[in-house]
């Protein structure tokens, strides 16, 4: 929700020792009744989802039969006239506030006043989910071609390899590649064009994957093994190659304040890396450095205008210059989606040139980082 507060629905009347209608939210300290739920007591809320409204939605079945939609004003449930042939099975919340709605009967968009049809590659919907950047994820079955599929910018793109034609469910990687799984125990990833097995249960099931906020991937079910690893119910789908930022050295002090450079993101292949650099003059220029060594290099030994404490510590390979707004510089390098990146590290570093009325006036740094690309 936008308060950062959890709705969690099923099929349950407690919720952390506080009565419950299958429905239920968690404030990050305690669980919360939704009023008298969303539909009768032994029907299953599914799926849930938040307006940009403020309202809260849930689809309700009972078994094979579907008792609709409804949404929650902060007081009562009332049950949203929907015009849809099938069972609902699935429901996220889209960047502009909408909420995208899936079942057996195709795909369908909520304003927060009208239902609309959209055209969908998947015949059955049984799971929609966001990518990081906002694209729309659905797995489903088809009679034929890819049960997956992701709508970008108005265009669906699928994913046709290995000849099946189910998927349960669907999440991003951290690096912009997809992990799904199949009914039963297996997980596979697209990757190289192809749907490669990452993974399988010796017995039970994979009911959920999941990647939680610091971007570590979770899969969970009834099993006690998966992929070889004792685990029961969960264990965590790893890479041996994580992304990492280490600062290093230190920034010196120019009349912006102290020179500072930070990771705003992680540096996964596919993906943008962002930093940003602080304390920026505002009669200066930015000189984002970008090289594969490290040195310690004070700058006073390069031009005399080199500020005391201020260092050279990334071989300048690549320079970019920026203008400073409000004393920051925003930084972003596009990393490629190439393997033979897996495990480099690149430093960063942001030299400030200060300008004064007869040219430069002084010359100061921040620190390094040192970025190591990771990836799935």
């Amino acid at each position: 929700m936008p308060t950062g507060d959890l709705i969690a629905g099923g099929f349950f009347q407690s919720a952390g020792g506080s009565p419950v209608a299958n429905v239920a939210r968690w404030d990050g300290s305690t669980w919360h009744a939704l009023g008298a739920g969303p539909g009768p007591a032994n029907a299953t809320v599914v799926a849930v989802a938040a307006h940009a409204n403020g309202e809260i939605l849930a689809l309700v079945n009972s078994g094979f039969v579907n008792l609709g939609l409804s949404r929650f004003d902060g007081t009562a449930w009332q049950s949203l006239a929907m015009p849809y042939q099938g069972i609902l099975t699935a429901m996220v919340t889209a960047p502009n506030g909408n909420v995208w709605i899936g079942g057996s009967g195709g795909l369908v968009e909520w304003d927060g006043v009208a239902f609309t049809a959209r055209p969908c590659p998947i015949v059955s919907i049984f799971h929609l989910a966001l990518a990081a950047n906002g694209d729309l994820l659905v797995a489903g079955s088809t009679s034929s071609g890819s049960p997956v599929a992701r709508l970008q910018q108005g265009t669906w793109q699928t994913f046709v390899g290995t000849t099946f034609h189910s998927a349960r469910t669907v999440v991003e990687l951290p690096d912009g590649g997809l992990l799904i799984r199949k009914q039963g125990g297996s997980v596979l990833q697209w990757r190289g064009g192809d749907w490669l097995p990452v993974g399988a249960t010796d017995s039970g099931e994979v009911h959920s994957l999941f990647v939680t906020e610091d971007e570590r991937v979770y899969v969970g079910g009834d099993f006690t093994r998966f992929a070889g690893v004792i685990s029961p119910g969960l264990v965590e789908f790893a890479t041996t190659c994580r992304p990492q930022v280490v600062a290093s050295g230190s920034g010196c002090t120019g009349s912006g304040g102290p020179l500072a450079l930070t990771a705003a993101s992680s540096p996964w292949l596919g993906r943008v890396f962002r930093s940003a650099a602080t304390g920026l003059p505002t009669n200066g220029l930015a000189i984002e450095l970008l090289g594969l060594a490290e040195l310690s290099v004070p700058l006073a030994a390069l031009l005399p205008e080199g500020q005391p404490g201020c260092s050279l510590l990334a071989s300048p390979d690549a320079l970019a210059a920026y203008a400073p707004v409000a004393g920051v510089v925003s930084l972003q390098l596009v990393v490629p989606r190439d393997p033979l990146l897996l495990g480099a590290t690149l430093r960063q570093q942001v030299v400030v040139s200060e300008l004064g009325s007869a040219g430069l006036a002084a010359l100061t740094s921040t620190n390094a980082l040192a970025v190591t690309f990771g990836g799935y």
